[in-house]
């Protein structure tokens, strides 16, 4: 399995969300930068919920990733961000979500 780093610095989110593709989904937005490097974060405003919830939104949207690893992805750096759907959205259909998203940052139609 791959080993991600995190992004650390506004810097290097700024990078990501300006200079990278996005997709869209009910639960969350998939931001994606190509590097020679692996990184993944995870974000929840406060718009998604209180600390336990934005908390939860992370843990899910991690697991998913790492599950999701199967697909050949490039090498880059990824940002999820969720939103307040995420917490009523079942976990298989999370999955789909993010499978369907990959596909699409990645090129992979």
């Amino acid at each position: 399995m791959k080993r991600f780093q995190s992004l650390k610095t506004q810097r290097e989110f700024s990078q990501v969300y300006k200079n990278g593709r996005y997709a869209h989904s009910l639960a969350f937005v998939l931001y994606y930068l190509k590097d020679s490097n692996d990184f993944f974060s995870v974000v929840a405003s406060k718009k998604v919920g209180n600390a336990v919830l934005r908390n939860r939104a992370k843990r899910r949207l991690k697991a998913v990733f790492l599950d999701s690893m199967q697909l050949q992805l490039n090498e880059g750096r990824f940002v999820l961000v969720a939103k307040q759907a995420i917490d009523a959205m079942p976990y298989l259909e999370l999955l789909e979500e993010l499978k369907t998203a990959l596909k699409r940052v990645n090129g992979m139609r």
